[in-house]
């Protein structure tokens, strides 16, 4: 078939690492977090709120930001307000350990060759998460500058590069660049791109050696990193291959607001640590309103129509469309009203019949053939992957 897109929910990141928090463990963890460390007004101003509300997070979240119909005096809408965006902070924070979590382990083969097979033919990704671990892969990808061996990280140094750590006249040099023990990965060795250019495996295994690596069998590989080294070099001429569109917000987002209009979005570079700017999630349920009116939001939504509505295979990765996801669901029946012959394939660990009671009802009568083959257990996406994309990952020309 044609025009294909990619849908992206908490199932995809959860697969990556299961401590990855799904909404009813978010919900647990901003509460232990919110009782622990707020500030006593916050605190006491949170328990003060209907459990009905604290048992789902998103809906506490839409609660906090939403203007009330009946009013509310104005302590109320400040303490509203304070406390949701110390809620944006801890589930920012969060997420951001568990993606530095992830970072340092080795990456799984499936969500290597997923993101390859997505970047290198130019697939359009929606993705529903406020974590930014999908664009953190797709960057890996086209940083291809970086190996990690034992306790080892490999990285390739570029004239072009603007901080360098190898002295003029030397070839590499290794480096502890953390004086903490935490994590497997506390040692760097640089080599430059005219050393990874000529010296031999054997010669490129010695220098890794005497960096510290040590291994019984496979050794670290030259041609590997010559590989993603050549890639690196061709992204520089195709960049930005792959749209990605986010909408729910994500954790390096930053909203300027005035009273109770959001003036306006911006997609910082750093990634989020103890920023006291407001970070911008948008929780998935009923009114989006407040936040419709940002430039940057409409046209986040905009282009989502736009790929849905010339979509003819649409791949959803552990998004459910909750029932509360009113926008998102409507969006669905828009665009794909406009499709023919539209294929949907599910993949998600939940069940079956779970996916049919949560679809069958908005897309009833849309000319839709859904698959749910990829359901119901937990390596769907390893299974999805092995079947579907392997096979068809594009081979890229590297000159």
């Amino acid at each position: 078939m044609g025009n294909k897109i990619f849908i992206v929910g908490s199932g995809f990141s959860k697969a990556l690492n299961p401590s990855y928090p799904l909404l009813s463990e978010l919900t647990v963890s901003v509460e232990r977090e919110l009782l622990e460390k707020a500030e006593p007004a916050i605190k006491e101003h949170y328990l003060s709120l209907p459990a009905s509300l604290k048992g789902n997070i998103e809906y506490l979240m839409t609660y906090l930001i939403s203007n009330k119909p009946w009013g509310e005096l104005s302590y109320k809408c400040y303490l509203n307000k304070a406390l949701f965006k110390v809620i944006t902070q801890v589930i920012a924070f969060s997420l951001s350990e568990i993606e530095a979590s992830i970072e340092k382990s080795e990456e799984a083969n499936w969500s290597r060759d997923l993101i390859e097979y997505i970047h290198w033919n130019a697939i359009p990704a929606i993705t529903f998460n406020y974590d930014t671990l999908f664009e953190s892969l797709t960057e890996k990808l086209l940083r291809g500058k970086r190996e990690r061996y034992s306790s080892l990280e490999i990285c390739v140094e570029d004239l072009q590069d603007k901080e360098k750590h190898i002295p003029i006249g030397q070839e590499y040099i290794a480096t502890v660049f953390s004086s903490s023990p935490q994590g497997p990965h506390n040692k760097k060795l640089f080599l430059s791109r005219s050393y990874i250019d000529s010296t031999t495996q054997k010669e490129f295994e010695n220098v890794v050696k005497e960096a510290g690596a040590h291994w019984t069998s496979t050794p670290p590989s030259l041609k590997s990193l010559r590989l993603n080294s050549e890639r690196y070099e061709l992204h520089k001429h195709t960049p930005n291959l792959t749209k990605r569109v986010k909408l729910h917000g994500s954790i390096d987002w930053e909203a300027s607001w005035d009273e109770d209009e959001l003036l306006g979005v911006r997609q910082i570079d750093e990634r989020y640590s103890s920023r006291t700017s407001e970070i911008l999630l948008i929780p998935p349920v009923l009114d989006k309103s407040i936040y419709y009116r940002a430039p940057f939001i409409k046209a986040q939504w905009a282009e989502a129509f736009d790929l849905l509505s010339s979509a003819e295979e649409i791949f959803i990765i552990g998004y459910s469309f909750p029932s509360t996801d009113i926008s998102t669901r409507l969006l669905f029946q828009s665009s794909i009203g406009f499709n023919k012959n539209v294929k949907m394939v599910i993949v998600n660990s939940d069940t079956e019949e779970n996916l049919k009671d949560s679809l069958s009802g908005f897309l009833k009568g849309a000319n839709i053939e859904i698959h749910y083959n990829y359901c119901g257990r937990n390596d769907v996406l390893f299974k999805f992957v092995d079947e579907q994309i392997r096979q068809n990952i594009c081979t890229v020309s590297l000159k």
